[in-house]
């Protein structure tokens, strides 16, 4: 007679571990992006202005948590451990997939759907220049290719806005995230 197994005591192999836990910070990450197009079009539609100027911060907050969300959510998949590279490898693939599903969405509304708010966002760009106090025609021409270049209806502006995005805020903070939620194995002892 044969015995039967029970796999539920069974710890899964580390391939499949790694798989599950990609396709967590997947699903976090689309998830995070989606969040960040509602609560950004919420903000929109309630502040034009408020929206070019602190939509950054929304991103940062949302993604942050939909960051600290996948990388606990990993771990409890793992029994409670997870180290500070599989945190990192969750936490950044999160912020990565979310911020490109908003910065796509972000291009899109400047560049198709509200063209009127690229003028508010060099007026604003412009404002926050002119507080470096006076500058000379050669610093003024910088500023001015400097604002062209960064432009949020073009793609190039968009997409170096992406990259310097995933390097600050988003390796820092899921280098953090993951620092923290770190939970190593307990050695016995004896």
């Amino acid at each position: 007679m044969e015995e039967q197994q029970n796999y539920s005591d069974q710890k899964p192999d580390p391939a499949t571990e790694r798989s599950l836990a990609l396709r967590t910070a997947l699903h976090y990450g689309l998830v995070g992006g989606m969040a960040c197009i509602a609560l950004g079009m919420l903000y929109y539609l309630i502040n034009v202005e408020g929206f070019i100027r602190f939509v950054d911060n929304l991103i940062l907050v949302t993604l942050g948590a939909t960051v600290v969300m996948a990388v606990l959510a990993v771990r409890r998949m793992q029994d409670g451990i997870i180290s500070w590279r599989e945190g990192l490898t969750v936490g950044f693939l999160v912020w990565v997939l979310g911020n490109l599903v908003f910065s796509t969405f972000k291009f899109l509304l400047y560049k198709y759907f509200d063209t009127g708010l690229v003028e508010i966002f060099l007026q604003n760009m412009e404002e926050q220049f002119q507080q470096f106090g006076n500058m000379d025609d050669a610093q003024a021409a910088k500023v001015e290719k400097a604002m062209d270049v960064m432009r949020p209806d073009r793609f190039s502006g968009a997409a170096l806005g992406y990259a310097f995005s995933l390097i600050f805020p988003g390796f820092f903070l899921a280098a953090i995230m993951a620092l923290v939620l770190r939970k190593k194995p307990v050695e016995a002892t004896f």
